[in-house]
């Protein structure tokens, strides 16, 4: 999960102007990087041409945290 979360703080960072180092695990995405659901929508597609995986949409429906997303993108390599 470290590599991961430290690859999706980076683009997270990155695209929001933010500093990637600030962010933590059980940080909720909208309230860090101050975005709406249409915004995190476009960072998940960014995430997953960065990563190469695609994670279904279904699967995003109860994220809030970054933990929470960096597993719905582990089960979507798995998948």
């Amino acid at each position: 999960m470290d590599d991961t979360f430290a690859r999706v703080a980076k683009v997270a960072a990155t695209r929001y102007g933010r500093d990637p180092s600030a962010l933590r695990p059980d940080d909720d995405v909208f309230v860090a990087l101050d975005i709406d659901s249409v915004e995190a929508l476009e960072l998940v597609s960014a995430i997953e041409a960065e990563l190469g995986v695609e994670v279904p949409d279904h699967a995003l429906l109860s994220v809030r945290t970054f933990a929470q997303l960096v597993e719905a993108i582990e089960r979507g390599r798995r998948a």
